[in-house]
């Protein structure tokens, strides 16, 4: 009997902006506003909030939304009963599994192919990237725990999520040669620092400014056209893929 070929090599990929093109735990939000779950002074708050955000009032306005709502989410998640919760997380499941970058979908169907493992790891709920690693096939994953009563509260922040991947490539007896890691945000820098072949993607301005100093790779998706930034002789060079 043929045995599959043991996988060596693995590729780390965030889920929030770089596979789905929204943010889970906004939507999760969203979810918990229209099943009444948050307060009206609650609700106010994330409104105005996002407002500030899309007026671009300041170009921190989408970190500050982002913050109020991971505080709101963590506070609010972890005192509901988990079969609730699941639910919500299916909803959501439900409605953003297909809408995705086409960039991070085919850069994970190329390295399955080559025998990679890949990873998610996400600040997103585990209960809903467990759902997107399942419908991915995706070796395995890591998500923030804010629902099980019988474990600590978990919220993935840049250094978990690393510290996470240490733990995967252990677990899976993996090299870190010719490892890959793609992400959007700051919070993905410690993991794009530890690979070998880092990907900023889409990355909001905390994060290309630090990719431009570490001279990563840099893809911009827009509409159906990727764009590469490469670092060059000293510059970074602009080359268009579809890949």
């Amino acid at each position: 009997m043929d045995q599959k070929k043991l996988k060596t090599n693995y590729a780390v990929f965030d889920l929030d902006g770089t596979l789905i093109r929204w943010q889970l735990y906004h939507a999760i939000i969203d979810e918990l506003i229209n099943l009444k779950l948050l307060t009206t002074q609650q609700i106010q708050t994330i409104n105005q909030a996002k407002q500030n955000w899309k007026n671009r009032q300041t170009k921190a306005s989408f970190e500050k939304y982002e913050k109020y709502l991971i505080s709101q989410t963590t506070k609010i998640i972890y005192k509901m009963n988990p079969n609730d919760f699941n639910q919500i997380c299916q909803n959501v499941f439900d409605l953003y599994k297909n809408q995705v970058h086409n960039y991070t979908l085919n850069l994970m169907d190329k390295l399955r192919s080559k025998n990679y493992a890949l990873f998610f790891i996400s600040g997103s709920p585990k209960n809903i990237v467990e759902l997107m690693a399942q419908y991915y096939q995706i070796d395995d994953f890591a998500g923030s725990n804010l629902i099980d009563k019988n474990s600590p509260i978990i919220v993935m922040t840049g250094l978990q999520k690393l510290k996470a991947l240490k733990k995967l490539i252990i677990k899976h007896h993996l090299s870190n040669q010719n490892s890959y890691a793609v992400g959007d945000t700051l919070g993905d820098q410690y993991i794009l620092d530890y690979v070998e072949y880092p990907i900023a993607f889409n990355p909001n301005q905390s994060l290309f400014e630090l990719a431009t100093t570490k001279h990563w790779q840099i893809v911009i998706e827009r509409k159906n056209v990727n764009y590469k930034l490469i670092y060059k002789n000293q510059q970074y060079v602009l080359a268009k893929t579809n890949s």
